[in-house]
């Protein structure tokens, strides 16, 4: 963050954002500008949208008069003026200049943490946006990245997090999701989700003590700034299964998971009594009560698989899941082998 972007088209929605999360949560919120100093760059200088009230100021019409009225007398724009106007309210702001070099860094580092001790939730606003490989940690220009042990750190302080992050020239979407993969991996235990807007995409992890908060903080998010900000979520695999879980349904996708052949196979050998009578007592053993297990066993564990709940972005819950969609599948290839064992009277399961 510069003092020259204060007040323009990113910082409006920006602050909307934060009051987005403040009304909707009251998380206390800590603002780590990082700082850098000013530059010569047009940056910051997009401030036309406040003589466009009639297509802005509905999003959040107190934030957008708060914005007008600071700018209106050609005031000089640095980032105090964010708390002397109370543009989030109840925020804490950490407004420091981050040098570069590491000694100088580690220290406003600790001083940031020790800032930030009594909030719920840091937004950190880099220049750039998280770390890339080309500036490492403690070199020229590494002032404009926030780093991952710094994220870490702040996570494990117990800290949910709300990155500003610059986009780059990838397509959008997979950056989005290779973002909130690398931010979820980073941030054990945590919900992530992003929310971007025509120039930059600001990240999100909740601790699991606020994820209660998250579907307020999105409906707030969505109902005020809809057409202005998209919601991401992160992409996790999924076991495609028939659009409907009724019968019928299921009959006319025949390429989707479905129970429909089991319980064919399952009438066809009730049809008769032969094959209860010919399996009950084979050579001296009861092969019909395996028959009936197995058929049962591809049922439940088929239906577990088609009535599955979508995957939690817990990590908890979601490798709970994982664990009994695997089991599902488990079940009903043993089950399979075992009945193709019986009825073949061979060992192994040969296609």
């Amino acid at each position: 963050m510069k003092n020259q972007y204060f007040g323009d088209i990113n910082d409006f929605k920006k602050y909307g954002l934060l009051r987005c999360i403040s009304d909707a949560s009251n998380l206390a919120i800590s603002v780590a500008w990082m700082l850098t100093p000013d530059d010569k760059s047009t940056d910051g200088k997009f401030t036309s949208y406040l003589n466009a009230p009639q297509k802005w100021r509905q999003h959040d019409p107190e934030l957008f008069d708060s914005l007008a009225s600071t700018l209106s007398d050609g005031t000089k724009r640095h980032v105090g003026l964010a708390q002397k106007t109370s543009l989030i309210p109840s925020a804490r702001y950490f407004d420091l200049t981050v040098p570069d070099s590491a000694s100088q860094r580690n220290s406003w580092f600790k001083e940031l943490v020790n800032f930030a001790e009594p909030s719920d939730l840091v937004f950190l606003d880099p220049d750039n946006g998280l770390e890339v490989k080309s500036r490492p940690y403690g070199k020229p220009k590494s002032s404009k990245y926030l780093y991952w042990r710094e994220l870490e750190t702040l996570w494990g302080k117990g800290k949910s997090i709300l990155v500003y992050q610059h986009f780059i020239r990838e397509k959008r979407p997979a950056f989005i999701q290779r973002k909130l993969t690398a931010l979820h991996e980073r941030t054990p235990g945590s919900l992530v989700s992003a929310f971007s807007t025509a120039n930059v995409v600001f990240l999100m992890a909740l601790q699991p003590k606020h994820q209660k908060q998250y579907k307020a903080i999105e409906q707030s998010i969505s109902k005020r700034w809809s057409d202005k900000v998209k919601h991401w979520q992160l992409e996790i695999f999924s076991i495609e299964v028939p659009a409907g879980k009724d019968k019928e349904s299921q009959l006319k996708n025949p390429e989707g998971l479905s129970d429909e052949l089991i319980s064919q196979f399952r009438n066809k050998v009730n049809e008769h009594n032969f094959v209860y009578h010919y399996y009950s007592n084979k050579d001296g053993k009861n092969y019909w009560n395996p028959i009936c297990s197995c058929m049962d066993w591809i049922s439940v564990a088929v239906r577990s698989i088609i009535y599955a709940e979508p995957l939690s972005q817990n990590i908890d819950v979601r490798s709970m899941q994982i664990y009994s969609l695997i089991s599902s599948i488990d079940l009903v290839s043993e089950a399979i082998i075992s009945l193709h064992t019986i009825f073949n009277r061979v060992y192994g399961f040969n296609g």
